[in-house]
Order: structure tokens, then sequence, then C-alpha cells
């Protein structure tokens, strides 16, 4: 993790030299050498890999049978009311809020959706991986904030102000 002060030439990343990480009260402490600058505006930056769990809260998977008998599996989110912080490090609150920009990388013969439409996709990793980066959200709530990943179909329209409206279905 590190941070730099935002319009403050010039960008001088800080370094974390501890992170302590509480598994009880799902929190995380990140401890700098110096004192951050009191009201300053930051820009956190923190790499991390999330994971996929059967808990049915944060990021989970849950599986469905489709119309052939086969057992299948899905991946969906359940931010509410503090399980964000399941899924990736956040502000968990609802009167925090925040632009969210999301970028998945999934098998490349599944489907990915978030709340925002799609800004770009790419093949990854010889074709066996895509990964979709999709329009940054308005600020909002943890909460709001949703992805789902499998197979799905789809029926759609348009209404009668020219918006396609899509509803999807796991197959």
């Amino acid at each position: 993790a590190s941070y730099t002060v935002k319009d403050h030439p010039p960008a001088e990343v800080h370094e974390a030299e501890d992170i302590s990480v509480n598994m009880k009260s799902t929190t995380v402490s990140f401890g700098f050498a110096s004192p951050i600058p009191p009201n300053s505006t930051l820009i956190l930056t923190i790499h991390y890999t999330g994971f996929l769990n059967n808990q049915m809260a944060g990021f989970y998977r849950s599986s469905y049978t489709d119309i052939h008998g086969t057992k299948k599996t899905m991946a969906s989110t359940q931010f509410e009311s503090l399980d964000a912080r399941r899924c990736f490090p956040c502000w968990d609150e609802p009167a925090r809020k925040a632009v969210f920009g999301v970028t998945l990388i999934v098998p490349k013969e599944l489907d990915a959706f978030s709340n925002m439409p799609e800004l770009s996709h790419k093949t990854l990793e010889g074709g066996i991986k895509k990964e979709l980066t999709f329009l940054d959200t308005p600020i909002m709530s943890t909460y709001l904030l949703a992805f789902v990943i499998g197979e799905f179909d789809y029926v759609q329209a348009q209404t009668s102000h020219g918006v396609l409206v899509r509803v999807y279905t796991p197959p």
C-alpha cells in the first residue's frame, strides 16, 4: 500500500512500512514512516487479490442447474450492509461514498456485468481469459456496487424513449 498527496507536486510516493490485518473486525491498518500531512487529500493505492467465498455475502459463488440438468456455478455480489469489505479494501460504511472503477478478469467463455456499461474489453493469456473494464460509477455507497460473472442469456426491448433494456438470466 502507498499514498501520494493529491495536487502536491512532486507526487512523492509514501510506501506503507507496516500492514496489519484484523480478520475478526475485518479491518486493515497501514503504518507509514512519517505522519500524513493534516488537511490533505490523499490518493491511497492498495494492490490486493480478492477471493470468491461460499458465504452468500461479499463476492460469492452460487450454483444453479441449467436446462440440460448440469450443475453450474456463477459468481455475484451482495454488499449490503458491510459486506463489500469481504471483496475489496474500502471504507465500507453507507455514509462514505466513492466513485468505483471496476475491471474484471474472467474466463473468455463467461459473461460479466457491473453497475455501469462496459468501457473496454481485451483478450488475455493466449485467449483463455478476457479483461472487462466498466465505466466509472457515479459517487455512491459500497453497498450499491454490484457485479456478476457466469453464463447468461437475455431478452431485450427498447423503450418508447429509445433506451435499450435487457433482462439477463442463467441459460
